[in-house]
């Protein structure tokens, strides 16, 4: 008897922290820009319909956010969102400097070899990262270090 008590006992906390764990529309690519500093810590926040998989990249462009990479990597890197920094601040020929640039992170959805999605580094540019959805893809800007993931 104790181990159905402790099944039931588990199963209903593991469905209380999966109810509360998913946040994002599993319908869409779930778009998070953070400008932070660059435009009075204002965020943006998109639920973008797609079927089955598509890049980042096309992904972005079906949104009102403006990207512009560097000379060198192109959007490999990206140096500019919506025009900020401007190129007074940055002059985005090869790298952004360490301390002053947009972070690239994605969360993939919710699945059975994923109980607990988290936001993590891209590994790759925004035209190599494939997203269905239920993901979500975020730019932040981050300076001096500091990167504030979205909740």
């Amino acid at each position: 008897m104790k181990i159905k008590q402790i099944l039931a006992v588990s199963a209903l906390i593991l469905g209380s922290v999966v109810f509360v764990a998913v946040k994002d529309d599993p319908d869409c690519v779930n778009v998070y820009v953070d400008f932070a500093s660059l435009d009075k810590n204002s965020k943006l926040s998109k639920c973008i319909p797609i079927s089955g998989q598509d890049t980042a990249l096309n992904i972005l462009a079906k949104t009102d956010i403006e990207l512009a990479g560097t000379d060198k990597y192109g959007l490999a890197v990206v140096c500019r969102v919506n025009n900020l920094p401007g190129s007074d601040k940055e002059s985005c020929l090869v790298m952004p400097p360490e301390d002053a640039f947009w972070a690239f992170i994605i969360k993939n959805k919710m699945s059975a070899t994923n109980l607990f999605p988290k936001w993590g580094w891209a590994q790759k540019g925004v035209s190599e990262v494939y997203l269905t959805p239920g993901d979500s893809l975020g730019l932040v800007f981050s300076e001096k270090g500091d990167l504030k993931w979205p909740d």
